[in-house]
């Protein structure tokens, strides 16, 4: 009998100090400065919702034979008036963030409304082909040496398009110390060896993290092709 209470009484320690570790653990994790609930960057926004903002806006277009962006670019009918963008959402920025994470979740997320002059030079495709141009180009600030760090090396990947796959570079740098550059390119093969193409250049205030210029094209080339762009200039 007493080695059968000597066995229950053993095995009650021997439990309480496996209970014990375990709480230890715990505790010690919910301590450590480096566990996954801590932010991996420093990022915050410094706009807010309902911020304005005005840029003159250019619409380009040109013809082109092959592939080639470099050819020369006019404005028909001198197509170009002010507009105002309206910031109606800010996406709540996730504690943590890589490249992939960044362009979903902050980059492509839609943040503005936009006013227009004269909004009959437009199509409802291309205005909000424009609404989508702006919204790409407000970023969080705080933290522009984290997003050199996971863009430096430009973030690729393809995703499922039908006949042929679509294919997305994004890439980041700091130019210097007032202006952090950002460019995204989409392009997809088309049947008979064409192909289409959007780009997107952003130069951004590294104080406010809104874009001081932005360029944006979007290209169809074959034999011969079309193309439509436009150009922002930020206004005080």
């Amino acid at each position: 009998m007493n080695r059968e209470i000597q066995i229950v009484v053993v095995c009650i320690i021997s439990f309480l100090m496996v209970s014990g570790v375990i709480v230890g653990i715990l505790t010690l994790s919910s301590e450590n400065p480096f566990t996954s609930t801590d932010p991996n960057h420093s990022l915050s926004w410094s706009v807010s919702v309902n911020d304005t903002l005005t840029y003159d806006m250019l619409y380009l277009t040109a013809d082109i034979y092959g592939d080639s962006i470099e050819e020369e670019w006019e404005s028909p009918n001198n197509i170009s008036q002010q507009i105002t963008a309206k910031i109606i959402n800010l996406p709540q920025i996730p504690a943590h963030l890589d490249a992939r994470s960044f362009v979903d979740d902050i980059y492509l997320s839609p943040k503005v409304s936009v006013i227009f002059s004269n909004a009959s030079e437009f199509t409802s495709y291309q205005r909000s082909e424009i609404a989508s141009c702006i919204s790409k180009s407000i970023f969080p600030i705080g933290d522009w040496e984290f997003l050199d760090e996971i863009f430096g090396n430009p973030l690729e990947f393809t995703t499922p398009g039908g006949q042929y796959p679509n294919r997305y570079i994004y890439g980041g740098t700091i130019a210097n110390s007032t202006f952090f550059e950002f460019d995204d390119t989409w392009r997809q093969q088309s049947s008979g060896h064409g192909s289409y193409r959007h780009s997107q250049w952003n130069v951004l205030e590294i104080e406010r993290g809104i874009s001081h210029s932005i360029k944006y094209f979007w290209i169809f080339s074959h034999v011969a092709g079309y193309q439509h762009g436009y150009a922002f200039t930020l206004l005080p």
